[in-house]
């Protein structure tokens, strides 16, 4: 936790990003590296047209925290992006309960 879920960006590019997106997470959220994870859903867009570009579509599951953090990592991945090349980049923030989540290990 915190899990971040990449929709619109090829593999190679989610690859290459995800270092600096753990980086960026954990040193900003101030928890362990190997808390974050990077996850990618690879999808396709469509409008009326048919298939249409893609554009990066971040989701943050996380605990709640303060909204100036959340401000602050959102800029700050938005920028990940934007550095790339991206001209739109979309991120949304969605929380976990403590109550609600549950992690198993043998």
């Amino acid at each position: 936790m915190p899990q971040i879920i990449l929709k619109g960006i090829a593999s190679h590019e989610a690859e290459k990003l995800a270092g600096p997106i753990i980086n960026t997470v954990s040193q900003t959220v101030e928890c362990p590296k190997d808390w974050v994870t990077v996850e990618l859903c690879e999808s396709k867009f469509f409008n009326a047209q048919g298939l249409t570009a893609q554009y990066p579509i971040l989701q943050v599951w996380w605990y709640e925290r303060p909204l100036e953090i959340q401000n602050l990592l959102a800029e700050k991945l938005s920028n990940i992006f934007l550095k790339e090349g991206y001209p739109l980049v979309q991120l949304s923030f969605h929380l976990f309960q403590e109550k609600d989540y549950y992690e198993f290990e043998a």
